[in-house]
C-alpha cells in the first residue's frame, strides 16, 4: 500500500515538475500566452489548436491554414459525402460504420480519438481542432501494423513535438525519421473500403513507382519550396522555423512548406504534364488527310495522374484544329465500335456521369469503380471492384494518334490545338450532392500549325 501511495505521489509530483518546466521555457523563449498557461494541465492530455502554434511558429500555420489538411473536415465535398450519402447507409451495417469511422480518422483525427469514430454531427467536432491540426502530425510516432493507411496513426498528446530536424535544442521538438518518410503520408494517403478494395492508392503509387527507387518521398515534392522537383532535386527555402523574443533563433538552411500543394491546388497541377504535338507534314492541300500525334509525359509528378479519389478525378487530351475560324473537335482514333473506357463517350456510363464536362472522343485516362451489381460508382465506398485504369504512372509517356481530313473549302492556314485537362469531380457528382460545380484546369497545352497549299 505504502507503495502504491509513493508511486501515485512520484507520478503526481513529476507532471508538476514537467508542467513548470514546459512553462518556463515557453516564457524563456516568448512564447507563452495566458491561455497556454491556463491550459498547462490539460497539454498533457489534449491535443492543441494550430493557433497555439503561432506564437513561434507564425509562418507555419499561415501556410498551414491555406492547405486541405486544415480544410479537411470543412472541405464540402468530404460534408456532403460523409454526412447527406454515406452515414444515412450506416444504420445496421457494421462494415459501413467502420469505414465512416475511417473517414473521421483522416479528416477529423482529433475528434475521432474523442468521440471513437463515432462521428454523426459536425456538431461533435471542435472547429479550433477541425481538419489535420499541427499538433496531430507532430506527435505521430508510428503506425499500427506492418504498413501504413486507412489511418492507422499512433499519436498521443504531449509536450515534445515529434519533427524531421535534427538539433541539440530538445525540450520541445524529438527528431522522428518517419516524419521524413512517405510512410507518414501514406498512413492517411492510402486506404482499403469494407469490400477489401484499395480505393486510395497514392502512397502505393509511389511505392511502385521510380521516385521510390531514387528514394524521393513526398515530402520533397509537397513540402517543398517550388511544389515540384527541379533538375530531379527538391528546392527547400531556408530561414527560421521558429521565431522567439528570448532564446536562440536557430537558422536552417531546410525549412518545409505546410501549405501541401496538390490535386486541390491550381498553381500545383499546372505544369505538371508536358505534352507534345507533331504532324506527318507541314502543308497539306484541302481534302488531304493529315496525320497527328498528341505525346503526353508525367514528368513531374511522382505517383500516378489523376490520384486521390481516382474515381472523381478525370484526366483528358483534347485536340481541336481553327479552320477560317470554325473549330473542329478531333476525336482520338479507334477501329472499334465495342464499349472503351478510354474514350469519352464510349463509357455505358458516360453520358451519366462525363455529361457534357469531356468532348465526346476525347482521350480520357481515369479509373473506374464499379460497385456490386456491376454499375460505375463514384462513390469509393461503395466499390467492389476496379475493372479500368490507365492513369498516368510516374514518368510515363503516352503517345495519341489522330487524323484529321483538311475541309474542302480551307483557304487559310489550319491550327492544331492539343490541351490536357483535368476536373477534380464531374458536374453530375456535384449536382447529386448539391455542391459547387467546378471547371476543368488545363494542365498544359501546345499549338501547331498547318500550311494550305
Amino acid at each position: 500500500m505504502l507503495e502504491k501511495q509513493f508511486l501515485i505521489s512520484s507520478v503526481r509530483e513529476h507532471r508538476v515538475v514537467t508542467v513548470i518546466v514546459l512553462l518556463a521555457g515557453l516564457l524563456m523563449t516568448g512564447c507563452a500566452t495566458d491561455q497556454m498557461q491556463q491550459d498547462s494541465q490539460a497539454r498533457i492530455t489534449d491535443f492543441d489548436s494550430s493557433a497555439m502554434c503561432r506564437g513561434c511558429h507564425g509562418k507555419i500555420v499561415d501556410q498551414h491554414e491555406e492547405s486541405m489538411h486544415a480544410k479537411a473536415f470543412s472541405n464540402p465535398v468530404f460534408q456532403a459525402q460523409y454526412f447527406r450519402e454515406l452515414l444515412p447507409l450506416v444504420q445496421g451495417d457494421a462494415d459501413l460504420g467502420k469505414e465512416a469511422d475511417r473517414c473521421i480518422a483522416c479528416h477529423a483525427p482529433v475528434a475521432f480519438m474523442k468521440n471513437k469514430g463515432h462521428i454523426t454531427s459536425p456538431q461533435q467536432v471542435d472547429p479550433k481542432l477541425s481538419g489535420v491540426v499541427c499538433d496531430l502530425c507532430h506527435r505521430i510516432e508510428g503506425f499500427k501494423g506492418i504498413r501504413p493507411g486507412g489511418g492507422n496513426y499512433i499519436s498521443t498528446p504531449g509536450e515534445r513535438k515529434f519533427g524531421p530536424i535534427r538539433h541539440s535544442e530538445k525540450w520541445h521538438h524529438v527528431y522522428n525519421e518517419l516524419q521524413t518518410k512517405s510512410e507518414f503520408c501514406g498512413i492517411c494517403h492510402n486506404d482499403v473500403n469494407h469490400n477489401g478494395l484499395e480505393i486510395k492508392s497514392t502512397f502505393a503509387e509511389w511505392k511502385n513507382s521510380v521516385y521510390a527507387e531514387r528514394k524521393i518521398n513526398c515530402q520533397d515534392c509537397h513540402m517543398n519550396l517550388l511544389g515540384f522537383l527541379s533538375d530531379g532535386k527538391a528546392v527547400f527555402e531556408a530561414g527560421q522555423a521558429a521565431i522567439m523574443t528570448l532564446g536562440p533563433n536557430y537558422k536552417r538552411s531546410k525549412l518545409h512548406t505546410h501549405k501541401f500543394p496538390g490535386a486541390h491546388s491550381k498553381t500545383q497541377i499546372e505544369g505538371a504534364l508536358t505534352i507534345g504535338l507533331g504532324l506527318d507534314r507541314t502543308e497539306a492541300a484541302p481534302g488531304e488527310e493529315v496525320a497527328l500525334d498528341v505525346h503526353v509525359f508525367n514528368k513531374k509528378v511522382g505517383h500516378s495522374i489523376p490520384s486521390g479519389s481516382a474515381e472523381l478525378r478525370i484526366l483528358w487530351v483534347e485536340l481541336v484544329a481553327d479552320v477560317d475560324g470554325k473549330m473542329i473537335h478531333i476525336p482520338v482514333d479507334s477501329s472499334s465500335g465495342e464499349e472503351m473506357y478510354d474514350i469519352a463517350g464510349r463509357g455505358v456510363y458516360d453520358k451519366e456521369i462525363l455529361g457534357m464536362d469531356v468532348p465526346e472522343g476525347s482521350r480520357v485516362y481515369r479509373s473506374i469503380f464499379v460497385d456490386k451489381d456491376g454499375k460505375q460508382t463514384l462513390s469509393a465506398y461503395n466499390a467492389a471492384k476496379i475493372v479500368f485504369d490507365n492513369r498516368l504512372k510516374a514518368e510515363e509517356q503516352r503517345s495519341e494518334r489522330y487524323h484529321f481530313r483538311v475541309p474542302e473549302d480551307a483557304k487559310g492556314p489550319v491550327t492544331f490545338s492539343a490541351r490536357i485537362n483535368y476536373l477534380r469531380y464531374p458536374s453530375a457528382f456535384a449536382a447529386a450532392l448539391n455542391i459547387e460545380k467546378i471547371e476543368p484546369v488545363s494542365l498544359a497545352g501546345i499549338t501547331q500549325e498547318l500550311k494550305i497549299k
